[in-house]
């Protein structure tokens, strides 16, 4: 008995040490690309693009609009989707996560059933898309255990319209980058349209 307890205490510990480990990291970690963006604003993918990673923040939305997955109508990024929010961070704090379609039935079901205030720990790979566009987190797996916790909904940053681009321009400030895939609100807007007949 002692030498089957053995060779299975060995064979779990082999299986143990091949088993891939995937790092943890907050969402400003995956999101903070810093200073660079002033020298070159082009220059604002994810330091963990390509990576395989973990992270936890709370759900923003509910991944599909009704949150029936059987309608057609998505809610963004061509996919069920979800955007998280690390909470104590106001920025570089918000994150993507798009549901793939390599999981299983089981896991796209309790996917679908995502909603705000949820607190998630997913696993998946970082992807900046379109090259360049918005760094979001394609999920590998996603399990029962995964969701962790209810929390209040953060609020959402207020923000003044000039913090984007500079007023009575197109130009935008690339230091807008830190609030991607956050929650923000702008007040007092005013939008002013004219049609060029030329």
């Amino acid at each position: 008995m002692k030498k089957y307890l053995m060779i299975f205490a060995s064979l779990m510990m082999s299986v143990s040490l091949f088993a891939q480990i995937y790092p943890e990291v907050s969402i400003r970690d995956i999101q903070f690309v810093g200073d660079k963006i002033a020298d070159n604003p082009g220059d604002y993918v994810s330091p963990y693009e390509g990576d395989t990673v973990i992270t936890t923040g709370i759900v923003m939305n509910e991944a599909f609009i009704g949150g029936d997955p059987s309608n057609d109508y998505l809610f963004h990024a061509s996919g069920p989707t979800v955007f998280i929010r690390d909470k104590n961070e106001t920025e570089w704090g918000g994150l993507l996560v798009r549901r793939t379609y390599n999981l299983t039935t089981e896991e796209n079901a309790l996917f679908a059933l995502l909603d705000s205030g949820i607190v998630i720990r997913v696993t998946g790979i970082v992807d900046d898309y379109p090259k360049p566009g918005v760094t979001q987190l394609n999920l590998i797996k996603f399990e029962a255990s995964d969701v962790i916790g209810i929390d209040i909904r953060p609020k959402p940053i207020e923000l003044t319209l000039d913090s984007l681009l500079t007023l009575g321009t197109n130009e935008p400030k690339y230091i807008g980058e830190k609030w991607e895939d956050m929650y923000v609100e702008i007040k007092n807007v005013t939008v002013n349209h004219s049609l060029s007949t030329g």
